[in-house]
C-alpha cells in the first residue's frame, strides 16, 4: 500500500458519527509528600484540560485525518456540555446533531495524572466516572433521529460509537440501515456493550474482553467465527491493546496485525476510537481492509506515545510508518 497516497486520497470525505458525546477532564499534579491524615500521597496541583471523548473522540480523529465531520448525540446544559461543544466547533466538526439535555449532566470522566519535574509524561494515578443515561424521551430521541436522516445524503460513511450511555439503541441502528438502502455508504461501530445491535455493518471492531463476552469464549478464532456468523459484518478487527489486532474477512481465520514496533505506552486512552477512525479513513481512501489495519496499527501507535485522549495526524502517521521520530520533517 502507498500510505501517502492513501492518506492523501481519503481526504475531504464526510463522515457522520453517531454515539455518546464523554466530557474528559485531565488534572495534572506532582507527588508531593505523604498525608498525615491516612497512607496517602498527597499530589500538587498543576493544572487541567479538558478534551472531548467518546464519540467526540472518534470525531477529533476522523477530522485530524481529513474528513468533514457531522456529529449526533447528546450533551448536558452545564459547562462540561458547552465546552466540549466549543472544543468541536473549533475544530469545524458540526454541531447540527448535537442534543442538549436541560437538566442532565454531561459524561464526565476525570483522571488524575501525576508525575515528577523529570518525567516528560505524566502517569494516571486514578479516574472518577460521572454521568448516567438520560432519561428516554421521545422528543429528544426522535431529534436525533430526524438529524441523522438530514444528513445521511450527505455522508460517504457513518460510524456508531457506543460507550453504553443511551445514544445508541436498536430502532436507531435500524433506521441508519433502512436508510443506507436509499444511498450507499460505509458502515462501521464499536460498542462497549451492544454488539449485538450492530448487523450486517461493514466494519465491527470490538476489543477482545468485549468480542469474548459476546461470543462466550475465550478463543480468539471463536470469537471471530461466532461474531462472523451471527452479525454478519464484511470485515472484523477485534483488538487485542499490546498484541496488536486480529481482522476476520472473508474467511473464519484471523490475520493478525502485530502492534506497530516497541511503543513507549504514555497513556491507552482513546486508541480504540484513532482505530475505527483509521480503518474507515484507509478503506474510503481506496484500502483494502489488511492495509487499513495497518494503516490504523500505525496510528494507534502514535496515540498511545501521547497523554490523555489523543489523535493522530498523517504527518505524524507517516513518520513512525517511516521509522521517524513523530512530527520530524518528511521531506
Amino acid at each position: 500500500m502507498d500510505l501517502k497516497k492513501n492518506l492523501e486520497n481519503c481526504r475531504g470525505k464526510t463522515l457522520l458519527v453517531i454515539g455518546d458525546v464523554i466530557c474528559d477532564r485531565y488534572l495534572f499534579s506532582r507527588p508531593g509528600r505523604l498525608s498525615r491524615e491516612a497512607p496517602v500521597m498527597i499530589l500538587e496541583y498543576e493544572g487541567e484540560e479538558i478534551i472531548p471523548g467518546g464519540a467526540a473522540n472518534v470525531a477529533l480523529n476522523l477530522s485530524e485525518l481529513g474528513a468533514n465531520v457531522f456529529l449526533a448525540g447528546w450533551i448536558g446544559d452545564d459547562t462540561q456540555g458547552k465546552t466540549v461543544k466549543k472544543v468541536l466547533a473549533d475544530r469545524s466538526i458540526s454541531p447540527e446533531g448535537i442534543w442538549e439535555i436541560q437538566g442532565h449532566p454531561t459524561v464526565l470522566k476525570t483522571r488524575i495524572l501525576a508525575g515528577g519535574q523529570n518525567q516528560t509524561v505524566k502517569q494516571q494515578v486514578l479516574r472518577l466516572d460521572q454521568g448516567q443515561n438520560p432519561p428516554k424521551t421521545g422528543r429528544g430521541f426522535e431529534k436525533i433521529k430526524e438529524t441523522i436522516g438530514s444528513l445521511l445524503n450527505k455522508v460517504d460513511g457513518v460510524v456508531f460509537s457506543d460507550y453504553g450511555y443511551g445514544t445508541v439503541y436498536p430502532a436507531l441502528v435500524g433506521e441508519v440501515i433502512k436508510l443506507r438502502n436509499q444511498k450507499e455508504f460505509l458502515l462501521a461501530g464499536d460498542s462497549r456493550q451492544n454488539l449485538g445491535y450492530y448487523q450486517n455493518f461493514d466494519l465491527l471492531t470490538p476489543n477482545e474482553v468485549e468480542a469474548g463476552d459476546f461470543a462466550k469464549t475465550g478463543s480468539l478464532e471463536k470469537m471471530g467465527q461466532k461474531i462472523k456468523k451471527k452479525l454478519k459484518p464484511e470485515a472484523l478487527v477485534i483488538t487485542r491493546g499490546g498484541r496488536g489486532m486480529s481482522l476476520f474477512e472473508g474467511s473464519d481465520r484471523a490475520i493478525h496485525i502485530p502492534p506497530a514496533g516497541f511503543t513507549p505506552v504514555a497513556d491507552v486512552s482513546g486508541a480504540g476510537d484513532t482505530v475505527i477512525s483509521a480503518l474507515m479513513m484507509g478503506r474510503l481512501g481506496g484500502a483494502t481492509w489488511l492495509e487499513g489495519a495497518y494503516l490504523a496499527s500505525f496510528a494507534a501507535a502514535v496515540v498511545v506515545r501521547k497523554s490523555g485522549t489523543a489523535v493522530a495526524s498523517p504527518q505524524e502517521i507517516l513518520s513512525f510508518a517511516r521509522g521517524k521520530e513523530a512530527g520530524e520533517d518528511d521531506n
